[in-house]
């Protein structure tokens, strides 16, 4: 089972296959609880993980297989996120009075720093802060091109904007990641360091949230 690609995989779970279900489950846990992680508490990623393999499999037959099963399940994730933001922000309207904007939200105004660190460095430990610090839509643009080393048509799949626009978006969101890096480091060498090579950092910060499930 575990040597069939996802394409096969999905053809049998959508016969109602459970095997074939279990195992895209397998492949794609991290996936899913890498998106959930440096956006929500510890107590809610859990939930909301399961919330999006719920969602996935009720979704099923809709999915015509227009895209891979990753950018599929991402899209999942990604609405099941923006519901329960749209539950934090009630809850904050309904307890303040004022809602912010969309564009204004960070996951750091959403919740507590999640988990322990999952990588060594301060190096890791600032990109995960800056990255937090960030509007919700500009982190998941970073995370999705920098964890899941998405290609600008897979972004643009799930994030349902045009490729030319990922590509806009992702030069603006990388100097406003710099700006915040900027603002957090605790030295000119620390800033240095972290900045010479993003994307190793984001490696080592993927390969510590890759906890699939027993």
């Amino acid at each position: 089972m575990n040597d069939l690609p996802d394409e096969l995989l999905l053809q049998r779970w959508q016969q109602d296959d459970k095997p074939a279900g279990k195992e895209l489950y397998r492949r794609y846990f991290p996936v899913v609880r890498r998106y959930f992680y440096n956006k929500a508490g510890s107590d809610e990623c859990d939930d909301l993980v399961g919330a999006t393999f719920l969602r996935c499999h009720q979704g099923l037959q809709t999915f015509r297989g227009e895209a891979s099963f990753k950018t599929f399940i991402l899209k999942v994730a990604r609405n099941v996120f923006a519901d329960h933001c749209r539950r934090r922000a009630h809850h904050r309207k309904h307890l303040a009075g004022v809602t912010p904007s969309s564009d204004e939200v960070s996951a750091r105004d959403l919740a507590k720093s999640p988990f322990s660190i999952v990588a060594d460095g301060q190096q890791a430990r600032l990109l995960l802060e800056g990255l937090r610090t960030l509007p919700l839509e500009i982190q998941e643009l970073l995370e999705l091109f920098y964890w899941e080393e998405l290609s600008g048509s897979e972004i643009a799949s799930v994030l349902e904007i045009p490729e030319g626009t990922v590509r806009s978006r992702l030069k603006s969101a990388r100097r406003q990641l710099t700006e915040r890096l900027e603002q957090l480091a605790g030295s000119p060498e620390e800033l240095a360091s972290t900045l010479s090579d993003l994307d190793g950092w984001a490696r080592k910060i993927r390969a510590g949230m890759n906890r699939t499930p027993e």
